[in-house]
């Protein structure tokens, strides 16, 4: 426990992984944990920030909104940990919303659930498969019932999806060195084990975690299918990423693919 305000954010490319975390943190006496208080979609933020918070407006500095709004609120200077989810990729298109990595940044004192995932390729196989659908439409955790046709991924985009993934994890790694930094991952940690998992990240940021209840579901994966059965590619994939770092990521579904 600790006998201040701890601030804390949540970093992922994962959103429905984040926001199960923040759904369980907020389970805890003293908790509040907002969603994506930056996501590009408006409707997005005010999800994020529900009904006491004044959702981010385009345009407003984003370093003054984090200092004022989320961590300086008087409505929540009884809690003993407000914290909330960025994503990797948002608050980055203009100098006046970047700010607010600049603030996490600077703000050594914030501690930062960094939350990774190792099988790069069955996270891009569920994000092509939301996109498809109409982005992230299952906010509950569960298994979606998504009805998908097979598609191709071009070997660049999946190269590009693969690096952008790998280079944001050692940005963040470098970047928040100087924080107390907790980090996650997908499979192992949320998928694995949530309940063990929340218990760590509540003794993280220094709450009770006897709040914690059952009613938080496993998460699983957005379709149930393997990628080598979805992806018409797969085998032109696998070969193209043979002798690189990303072999790995096509060798669990070998077997399935030459059977």
């Amino acid at each position: 426990m600790t006998d201040h305000q701890v601030h804390f954010v949540i970093l992922s490319r994962h959103p429905r992984a984040a926001d199960l975390l923040r759904r369980g943190l907020g389970q805890c006496p003293g908790v509040q944990a907002y969603g994506e208080l930056f996501n590009a979609s408006e409707a997005m933020r005010r999800y994020a920030s529900g009904p006491g918070l004044v959702p981010y407006r385009l345009g407003e500095d984003g370093a003054s909104y984090l200092d004022r709004q989320v961590f300086g609120s008087a409505s929540i200077r009884d809690a003993r940990a407000v914290g909330f989810i960025l994503d990797q990729g948002d608050a980055r298109v203009d100098q006046r919303l970047i700010t607010a990595w600049d603030y996490l940044i600077g703000r050594t004192d914030i501690r930062v659930i960094h939350l990774t995932r190792t099988d790069l390729l069955a996270h891009l196989v569920d994000t092509a498969v939301e996109d498809r659908v109409g982005g992230w439409l299952d906010r509950s955790g569960q298994p979606a019932a998504y009805d998908v046709e097979p598609f191709s991924v071009s070997s660049y985009s999946c190269q590009e999806a693969f690096d952008r993934h790998v280079t944001g994890q050692l940005w963040v790694r470098r970047a928040f060195a100087a924080h107390p930094l907790l980090e996650l991952e997908y499979a192992a940690d949320v998928v694995g084990d949530v309940h063990h998992t929340l218990s760590r990240s509540c003794a993280f940021i220094g709450v009770d975690p006897s709040g914690l209840g059952d009613g938080i579901p496993a998460l699983q994966s957005t379709i149930q299918v393997a990628p080598h059965e979805i992806l018409l590619n797969y085998k032109e994939l696998m070969e193209h990423f043979k002798h690189t770092i990303y072999a790995n990521l096509f060798l669990g579904d070998e077997q399935g693919v030459r059977s």
